[in-house]
């Protein structure tokens, strides 16, 4: 039996449909709530309790910052900080598969092909996963704190900020130039001779 041809829009060069795109924004946007809205707070609950934002939220971080966060949170902090860790395991992955989605279907308006364009955001989340993975360490260490363990945590936020910060910026600029692609070709048709 000879086999199916793969359409050319089920092909990982292939453009994602926008139910899709839709489908992942919303969850993206129900992980956001959950993290940072006031309801239930994750990342305001370890602020207040620590007295200090988690280390997930800052620009960049030393060990001994790492350090002095977590004596200052104290049992309680460190318990709201680890409920924040278990909703940073699901935030990542929705995040960088609603922004590659999202920028990827952005480019194709665009009339473009690929999906290089929406690599920043899949290396987000990787750093992402592999801040989270730092702070668990330590988290679960206390009160041992592996000082190099926590300087490469606080590298890897400062890279995941600076990509991050690309990969939300790239998809923004895409709906400028599909707005300034249709603003256009409107002006272009009430030209007709």
């Amino acid at each position: 039996m000879k086999p199916r041809p793969v359409h050319p829009r089920h092909r990982l060069g292939g453009t994602p449909k926008g139910r899709l795109v839709v489908v992942s924004l919303l969850a993206y946007a129900v992980a956001a709530l959950v993290m940072f809205a006031p309801w239930p707070g994750l990342v305001a609950a370890v602020e207040q309790a620590c007295g200090a934002p988690a280390l997930d939220v800052r620009g960049s971080w030393t060990a001994s910052e790492a350090q002095a966060l977590l004596t200052a949170c104290g049992t309680a902090g460190r318990a709201a900080y680890l409920r924040l860790q278990w909703a940073d395991t699901v935030y990542p992955g929705v995040t960088a598969l609603a922004l590659a989605l999202a920028t990827r279907w952005l480019w194709a308006r665009l009339g473009r092909r690929g999906w290089l364009i929406a690599a920043p955001a899949l290396v987000a989340g990787v750093l992402d996963y592999a801040e989270n993975a730092v702070v668990w360490s330590l988290l679960l260490r206390w009160p041992d704190m592996p000082q190099l363990l926590a300087e490469i945590g606080g590298t890897v936020t400062t890279a995941k900020r600076v990509v991050a910060t690309l990969a939300f910026v790239i998809p923004l600029g895409l709906v400028t130039g599909v707005i300034g692609q249709r603003l256009r070709a409107g002006s272009h048709q009430g030209k007709s001779p």
